[in-house]
């Protein structure tokens, strides 16, 4: 077993056979080892090498082995530095998941690839409870995965780094899965080289994020947020872009090029700025390739010079699903929206609304402000609310208030996290979607392992479909109808809902109530899916007997 010695010893035990190291252990850096890298050499796989609060200097390579490096306070005090002339931590030797590490500041990395992290060449640690701040290089200053590798990095803070391409994080030839992790005040600058990607960016990837959050990073050319190019496919779920910016190109919150793309649910962007196209988002692939939007919402997005103040896109498909588009503006005379240029590819917009998008640089307020399309370009429009509708064809389409709970939020400030597009009580959008267009749940976004099943939840987490008793179905298909736009109407539960005469139990008067309405809707219905039937008898028999107080 691991044998135990005093501080300043370990020398000593280096020096002794394998065979006194035949199980797990701890070493405890510095009361163990010196220096971490130290500890990394004497440790074998499944041992935890735990670091105590403080500064360490140099690289660190965890030499192919399967341990876990983890700081013991966290790591607002444990830092790991690359003293601004070298990289902080390195997997190159085909690490899995049982690498570990957790719980440090990675910082003053300076190098041309990934001067904070690089996980290079099938490498695929496991990375948690991570800041990675203030490193400067070329690709990836944050994190670069590099030659096929694809690491798992969760619950981490990605600020202040600089580089040319994805300031925080770069994927080459890697598809990283990237959790509950913060993108903030990432730049992508150079004086001489054109630059992408501020928060992250890839080549040849397919990165998926998930619940992550890019707030005001900024690229000096495309993708201020996130930049894909050369094939590479990036996938969100339930992210949030706010505030990012570009000074010379296209794409604040995300831009492709060269046949890559974006397939994003459940995902939010808010007053994004892209300088030449795409306020939010900008799709140029010129290949044969699909971008699609799921349950999205699109928020005072702009770009300042040309058009799609939320989304422009240029010759590939787009699809967009059950999506809200409110107050984005673009600067030419059209697209506010969303505009679409080139004479190949197409648009398809199905359950979404459209609300104040403006073009001309605000002054314009119409039609076209909200949607704008090359008429070479195929496009289908319907079962949307889109504000001026004038001459648009396709079947559903309307204009009215979608009556949002309150689009400007708390703050009274369109453009900020809290803006609150749901929709209210009695809008027009409740139960008039088209349930036939709703897609397969390929992103598995409520966790059942079923990518089969139809689009289960909504932007917020709620049933994508719910029955209102107090709206008449306008939409296409068997009750319940799913709603228009990116969030699901829904009706406040009760503390009891089972409780159907609110007498403060669930009961044989409750049970009478729900047998009399067997086969029918309303307040009995209390799952929401159109029908009193066996599911909801379920439900009351599960809440028998006194309600919680």
């Amino acid at each position: 077993m691991f044998l135990r010695v005093a501080r300043g010893a370990l020398a000593i035990s280096l020096g002794m056979t394998v065979g006194l190291h035949s199980q797990a252990a701890t070493i405890e850096v510095p009361a163990e080892s010196a220096t971490i890298q130290e500890a990394i050499a004497f440790a074998a796989n499944g041992d935890v090498i735990e670091v105590s609060p403080g500064t360490y200097f140099g690289l660190i390579d965890t030499l192919g082995k399967a341990i876990e490096l983890r700081s013991t306070d966290g790591p607002e005090v444990t830092i790991l530095s690359g003293s601004g002339v070298g990289r902080v931590i390195q997997t190159a030797n085909g690490e899995g998941p049982d690498t570990i590490i957790d719980g440090f500041t990675v910082t003053n990395g300076n190098m041309t690839w990934g001067a904070g992290m690089l996980n290079y060449v099938g490498s695929h640690p496991t990375v948690r409870n991570c800041i990675f701040e203030g490193n400067t290089g070329q690709y990836g200053a944050g994190m670069a995965n590099y030659e096929g590798s694809n690491p798992v990095v969760e619950n981490c803070i990605f600020r202040n780094n600089n580089a040319i391409h994805g300031a925080g994080m770069n994927n080459f030839f890697s598809s990283p899965v990237v959790r509950d992790c913060v993108f903030e005040n990432n730049i992508a600058s150079d004086p001489a080289i054109y630059t992408e990607g501020g928060g992250a960016a890839g080549r040849e990837s397919a990165a998926v994020f998930i619940r992550c959050e890019f707030l005001n990073n900024h690229s000096q050319g495309t993708g201020g947020g996130l930049h894909s190019r050369n094939n590479t496919v990036n996938t969100l779920i339930d992210c949030v872009f706010v505030g990012n910016t570009t000074e010379t190109s296209d794409g604040g919150a995300i831009g492709t090029s060269t046949g890559s793309t974006v397939h994003a649910y459940n995902s939010r962007f808010i007053a994004n700025n892209g300088h030449r196209f795409g306020g939010g988002i900008s799709l140029s692939p010129f290949a044969d390739v699909e971008a699609t939007f799921v349950n999205c919402e699109f928020i005072a997005n702009h770009n300042n010079m040309f058009s799609g103040g939320a989304i422009y896109a240029n010759a590939l498909d787009v699809m967009i699903l059950n999506c809200t588009f409110v107050d984005n503006t673009g600067s030419s005379a059209s697209g506010g929206g969303i505009a679409f240029s080139g004479e190949s590819g197409s648009l398809t917009v199905r359950n979404s609304v459209f609300r104040g998008n403006r073009s001309g640089g605000g002054s314009l307020y119409e039609e076209r402000s909200q949607l704008s399309v090359n008429l070479l370009v195929p496009q289908s429009v319907s079962n949307s609310c889109i504000d001026q509708l004038d001459t648009l064809a396709g079947s559903g389409n309307f204009d009215a208030d979608p009556m949002f709970v309150d689009a400007d939020g708390a703050d009274d400030q369109v453009g900020t996290k809290d803006d609150d597009v749901r929709l209210g009580a009695g809008s027009p959008c409740i139960d008039a979607g088209d349930n036939s267009m709703l897609p397969a749940d390929v992103a598995d976004l409520d966790s059942d392992a079923d990518v089969m099943e139809l689009l289960p939840i909504d932007a917020a987490g709620n049933a994508r479909r719910f029955d209102d008793p107090d709206t008449v179905d306008t939409g296409i298909g068997d009750a319940p109808i799913v709603d228009i736009g990116a969030y699901e109407f829904t009706i406040e539960t009760p503390a009891c809902p089972a409780d159907l005469n609110m007498d403060g139990f669930v009961n044989g008067a409750d049970l009478a109530t729900l047998l009399s309405g067997w086969g029918g809707s309303g307040a009995a219905d209390l799952n929401g899916d159109g029908i009193v039937n066996g599911a909801d008898l379920a439900t009351m028999l599960s809440a028998w007997g006194d309600c919680p107080a």
